[in-house]
Order: structure tokens, then sequence, then C-alpha cells
């Protein structure tokens, strides 16, 4: 009847840009040395 295509979620998208996230926390606060508040803030 309807194609719901679009309104479909899931997959591998959320883990994905979760691990990214964390992995971007994690190199602001070691290599650009960062305070914890302002890495997770930005």
């Amino acid at each position: 009847m309807f194609n719901n295509t679009v309104l479909q979620l899931g997959g591998q998208a959320p883990l994905v840009s979760l691990v990214a996230g964390i992995v971007v926390i994690v190199l602001m606060l070691v290599i650009l040395d960062l305070p914890a508040f302002v890495s997770l803030v930005v």
C-alpha cells in the first residue's frame, strides 16, 4: 500500500555515529588537551 522506506530506522547508523562521537571526544581530550566540559559541550 504505502512505501515506508523513509520511515524505517535501524541498521548500523546509530552505532556508527555513537562510536564516531566517542572517538572525537577522546581525541579532543587527549590530543587537543581540552577540558572535559568543553569537549562534551562541543
